[in-house]
């Protein structure tokens, strides 16, 4: 590492020799110079860090440059592109019937009504809707009263409907708008007083009606011979989390940890300890042991209950080539249906 001209390496190791060559050095000294040399290598770490050797995204890395290739399109839709556009309805909320101003035909022609040209135009009403539930009161003679039951789910005086709680937790959990920010949306445009505390027990209740989810997914996920796991940072009030990935073609899970190398689904499988980030072998509670390859792309989980799928117990980098020969047909089967581009000859994987 090179700082202001200067060759940080080289200048730490000379000085590091000069301490060990110098003989008349008290103990107590010694041993602070090489605690301070220690502090010195640590901050120099520290400063040296980027998305490439440690888990910092690459937005944070500094003077970033952005390898863009500009081409020769022009901007919008390309020569070529089939397009989107909206198709008439059959059953038009409102209708509007322009007629031909009488007046304006010409005077030597019987004009009659054959038919209309449609046109149609689309909008959003963005309103608020209050419904109120009057319950009948009976009384008799003798001053006994009978109050008709209100529905099950209006409970009080004044209450938020599902339509209020399910809007709030789409552009809460979906679209990852601040509490504050929703508030000013229901305010601005339904004119409810909606709140930071109402948002975060409709994200509770949400949650807790999803409880059921979680051991379906994994029964499911069980059956499935290739599974897809990552994971990414997240902020969850000011602390550093990951949110972990586990999904098939059909399904989502996911899961926020406080630590990247504890992983969700360690909860419900068992993990042998195999050389990692290239691969870990875990356990289903229903079928055999899943492989997971740690490779560029999302992490790939696919179900080594084939015959020659087995890993090598020999040194590491013979255990990667083994397991890769043993995997890469069953591999190639998986993601067949998506062509990839051919590896260059240096690669670092065996393919032989």
């Amino acid at each position: 590492m090179k700082i202001d001209n200067i060759e940080v390496e080289q200048t730490l190791a000379q000085v590091k020799k000069q301490i060990e060559e110098e003989k008349n050095l008290s103990p107590t000294l010694r041993a602070s110079l090489e605690l301070l040399l220690t502090l010195v290598r640590l901050l120099l770490n520290r400063l040296g860090r980027n998305s490439r050797n440690s888990s910092k995204p690459p937005s944070s890395d500094p003077n970033r440059k952005k390898t863009r290739i500009n081409g020769n399109n022009h901007p919008g839709a390309q020569q070529g592109h089939t397009g989107n556009h909206l198709e008439l309805v059959d059953d038009p909320d409102q209708v509007e019937l322009l007629e031909v101003e009488r007046a304006t035909l010409p005077p030597d022609g019987n004009f009659q009504c054959i038919g209309f040209e449609r046109r149609q135009v689309f909008d959003i009403r963005i309103s608020r809707v209050v419904t109120e539930y009057q319950a009948e009161i009976l009384e008799d003679e003798r001053g006994r009263r009978v109050v008709a039951p209100f529905p099950e789910q209006v409970k009080v005086k004044t209450q938020y409907a599902c339509g209020v709680k399910i809007h709030s937790v789409y552009m809460s959990n979906f679209q990852l708008l601040p509490y504050k920010r929703i508030e000013e949306h229901f305010a601005d445009q339904f004119n409810i007083p909606l709140r930071a505390g109402s948002i975060y027990n409709f994200n509770k209740e949400a949650y807790e009606r999803l409880d059921p989810f979680e051991p379906w997914v994994k029964q499911a996920f069980a059956k499935e011979c290739l599974l897809h796991a990552d994971e990414t940072g997240i902020n969850i009030g000011g602390k550093r989390n990951w949110l972990h990935v586990l999904c098939s073609t059909t399904l989502t899970w996911l899961m926020p940890m406080i630590s990247a190398a504890v992983r969700p689904w360690r909860r419900w499988v068992s993990c042998p300890s195999i050389p990692a980030p290239w691969y870990t072998t875990i356990g289903s509670p229903t079928t055999s042991s899943l492989v997971i390859t740690r490779c560029a792309m999302p992490t790939t989980c696919v179900n080594s209950n084939v015959p020659g799928n087995r890993i090598n117990s020999s040194g590491p980098n013979t255990r990667r080539r083994s397991w890769w020969r043993s995997t890469r047909p069953l591999m190639r089967q998986a993601v067949c249906s998506t062509p990839r581009k051919p590896k260059p000859s240096g690669s670092a994987i065996d393919n032989s």
